[in-house]
């Protein structure tokens, strides 16, 4: 018997891929392909998988064929005014991919409509454009599966954004400062919701890329 111990730089049950990075690191320590072991114990896209064997930003796609996935560069000019806030729960991933196929069949423009804002987001100038393009993205995804965004359901006094990661709900959620990160981790914080990570300490950045033993610096 092999005894394999696995260690977090953060609390597990905030999520951020853990499970995914397991199954990555498992599939590469037996030589096996990571999709496949994924696939073989949960119906996810594989989305999470591709995030643990990149070195940054990517965009993903689970097409006929299989997993395709290629890099992005995403570090807008206005990383400033973007935060990620723990929602206080950990999402049963599970469950909101059983939700989700009850309600397929989606149409294909659906789809393209989503793609569409993806990439617009990438190529975003300014936080009002990309707040936008936020808000028009959760709409289209809350529409499809019936649900209630998560601003309309927790946040709605709020003055930025706050778009759902993962699995609906989210483990974390973005959210933008347009009235500065100080003024919306108090908004958060007089709420319960007390964990707020700047954006660029979360994220791999450029500077990031070479390997570190730094956990993340929690404000």
């Amino acid at each position: 018997n092999v005894t394999v111990e696995c260690y977090l730089d953060f609390p597990r049950e905030w999520g951020l891929g853990s499970s995914s990075s397991l199954i990555y690191n498992i599939a590469q320590w037996a030589y096996i392909s990571p999709f496949a072991l994924s696939f073989a114990v949960h119906d996810g896209s594989g989305y999470d998988v591709a995030c643990a064997g990149s070195e940054g930003p990517i965009v993903y796609e689970k097409r006929r064929s299989g997993p395709f996935w290629s890099p992005v560069n995403f570090y807008p000019l206005f990383a400033d005014k973007l935060a990620f806030v723990y929602s206080n729960k950990k999402q049963d991933s599970a469950k909101a991919i059983h939700h989700y196929r009850l309600k397929r069949p989606f149409s294909p423009e659906l789809y393209s409509n989503l793609t569409r804002l993806s990439e617009d987001m990438l190529k975003s100038k300014t936080l009002q454009e990309f707040a936008f393009l936020l808000t028009a993205h959760e709409r289209l995804i809350a529409d499809n599966l019936d649900l209630t965004p998560i601003k309309e359901q927790y946040f709605s006094d709020f003055s930025g954004e706050v778009k759902s990661l993962g699995a609906w709900g989210g483990d974390f959620l973005l959210v933008t400062c347009p009235m500065g990160r100080d003024d919306a981790k108090k908004y958060f914080a007089e709420k319960g919701f007390e964990t707020f990570i700047p954006f660029e300490q979360l994220l791999i950045t450029p500077e990031k890329r070479e390997p570190h033993n730094d956990a993340p610096q929690i404000h």
